[in-house]
């Protein structure tokens, strides 16, 4: 199981094709996962196991989407949150190899 996993995420390239038909050279993949496998979700999960679970943050992970959440009474402590408990989630995208859209 281990090497299918391993032959699953590695060696993997790509061409891009023109409206003309002409094909680049293949490039290869760098991290990521093949779109449409079945262990695609899975793999996913577990990469993104570790993102870090604030107190106040609710964090709702979907797919490739993540979403940080903050409810409070009062409205001071919503502007307070982010800054406190962002700094252990700001190092996430670098740790992970991803890029914030």
């Amino acid at each position: 199981m281990t090497n299918f996993i391993i032959e699953l995420l590695y060696k993997r390239t790509f061409v891009v094709v023109n409206s003309d038909g002409q094909t680049s050279r293949p490039q290869w993949l760098k991290n990521g996962v093949p779109h449409g496998s079945i262990l695609a979700t899975s793999l996913y999960n577990i990469y993104t196991s570790d993102f870090p679970q604030q107190l106040l943050i609710v964090t709702a992970m979907y797919a490739d989407d993540i979403a940080l959440n903050i409810a409070a009474s009062i409205f001071m402590h919503v502007e307070d949150t982010p800054f406190h408990d962002m700094d252990s989630v700001q190092n996430v995208p670098k740790r992970w190899r991803l890029k914030l859209s």
